[in-house]
């Protein structure tokens, strides 16, 4: 008879997968995470297998750890972990695809038969004191993350200025700075870099504490749990300067939410220097509450804007150098036409055109990355389901420019009509998660290659022009609150 803690077992990994595939995305799940196996799993220490070279192994814990570990809270609800447990990546041969190449579907592959090698226990929540009596790994920065390795661009200089002015003067300009941008315009990277510069200037016993938006509001979640919020509340409140990267993943949260508010207003009058992220303006995100909302919105927002082709080129030519190769220059320019959205996932393709030509010896061309890094390609065939979102935001769109959602589907050409159909295109794409071919289905079954011009022609008007680039994230902001009614 099967032993029903190896049910269990495989009933927690299972969740704990299909949780991860649905924030992760299915392509970047079967690139990275496919084999994957659960060793061992104790309240303080995470064993994980299946992992097919160190290359792979440095990718996980970098990028997909904090990912793991919540897909496990989620998967194991009777397992008290620590706040910061160890993981040990163990690598071994035989990775799923070895013949081939990955395919996609139920991206984080295990063995359900396999049993645990200690039955899912309890433990401390909270881990043990640090040396400096507050919680453990107060920063947690990439190294890499600095402002030389920062890519200016039209879109991003301001807000890189800005960040160097934060970094010399933590405390006394732009308290509290906010980075506001769509997903994988370089907002952890400016983050972590003002981290990273102020670690190495500030002196000893001042700490530096960067923590994501989600690790907030578990940290708070587990302190209320254990009764051991003072705790909590002294490591965030005793730090010189706070970098809370993601407030989106807070509104969920009404008791997170008014935590950081105090926490907000202690470490302000201290002159302590906050640093926040979010991919919309603070009050503008579903949920969040009028005083936080306020209090984010004192300092200092300076939006972000997805890179141009030149740029996402040169961004593509340095991951490729970061990670040990030479891409070829066609190779960048075919990836930066290809990939639009994102810099993550431009990123993400080159990291995974790297590691294939490594594993399987391959020359790095054009061919190779068409099938390579397909996944992360703007245009995927049959792409998913358009969200809800799109009826309210050509709505919302055609109200403003005095237009008809028909006249916005329809042929003709006039000014007004094209400059609303090219926000109309933006809008799509950054809050209503659509694909270019999507989009053109939207719009009276326009070609991809229509749609992704009109697109550019409009990001590099709002490059030059800050009123464009207000109207447009006003609109945005409208259609977001728009969706919350």
């Amino acid at each position: 008879m099967r032993d029903r803690s190896e049910d269990r077992w495989a009933e927690g990994w299972n969740h704990c997968k299909t949780w991860i595939e649905n924030r992760l995305g299915e392509d970047d799940a079967a690139a990275w995470l496919s084999g994957l196996r659960l060793d061992d799993l104790k309240p303080h220490r995470i064993v994980l297998g299946g992992i097919p070279n160190s290359f792979c192994k440095n990718r996980i814990a970098s990028l997909y750890q904090p990912l793991i570990l919540e897909g496990l809270r989620s998967g194991y609800p009777e397992i008290s972990f620590a706040a910061d447990p160890v993981f040990e990546f163990r690598v071994e041969s035989g990775w799923p695809g070895a013949e081939g190449f990955p395919t996609t579907g139920n991206a984080l592959a295990m063995d359900a038969n396999a049993g645990p090698g200690t039955a899912p226990g309890e433990g401390s929540a909270i881990p043990e004191d640090g040396p400096d009596g507050s919680l453990e790994n107060p920063s947690a920065l990439a190294s890499r993350h600095t402002f030389d390795a920062f890519i200016p661009d039209a879109g991003n200089r301001s807000a890189l200025q800005f960040a160097r002015t934060v970094a010399s003067q933590p405390g006394r300009r732009f308290n509290p700075f906010v980075l506001v941008g769509g997903t994988g315009v370089g907002k952890t990277h400016l983050m972590q870099a003002i981290g990273n510069a102020l670690t190495a200037t500030l002196p000893p016993g001042k700490t530096v504490r960067y923590r994501t938006g989600e690790e907030f509001k578990n940290e708070v979640f587990e302190g209320i749990s254990k009764k051991r919020m003072a705790r909590v509340r002294e490591a965030y409140r005793g730090v010189e300067v706070l970098l809370l990267d993601g407030l989106q993943y807070l509104p969920v949260s009404p008791t997170a939410q008014e935590e950081l508010l105090h926490t907000l207003d202690h470490l302000h009058r201290q002159g302590k220097q906050l640093v926040f992220s979010a991919d919309r303006y603070p009050r503008a995100l579903p949920n969040m509450g009028e005083a936080l909302g306020a209090r984010l919105e004192m300092g200092l927002i300076a939006e972000m804007l997805p890179p141009g082709e030149e740029t996402r080129r040169r961004l593509a030519a340095a991951r490729a150098k970061a990670e040990g190769f030479t891409l070829p220059e066609s190779v960048a320019e075919y990836l930066a036409a290809r990939i639009t959205a994102s810099v993550r996932q431009l990123e993400g393709a080159v990291v995974r055109l790297g590691a294939y030509a490594g594993l399987y010896g391959n020359e790095i061309t054009e061919a190779f990355a068409e099938r390579i890094a397909a996944p992360f390609f703007d245009f995927q065939p049959g792409g998913g389901v358009v969200p809800p979102a799109r009826d309210i935001i050509l709505e919302r769109v055609a109200k403003r420019f005095g237009i008809t959602v028909r006249a916005l589907k329809g042929r003709e050409r006039g000014a007004n009509i094209v400059n609303a159909r090219r926000i109309a295109i933006h809008l799509l794409k950054y809050e209503g998660k659509c694909s270019y071919p999507q989009i053109g289905t939207l719009l009276g079954n326009r070609t991809h290659s229509t749609v992704l011009h009109s697109h550019h022609i409009l990001m590099e008007g709002m490059r030059g022009d800050e009123r464009l680039r207000h109207h447009v994230m006003k609109l945005a902001r409208d259609v977001a609150a728009e969706q919350e009614n």
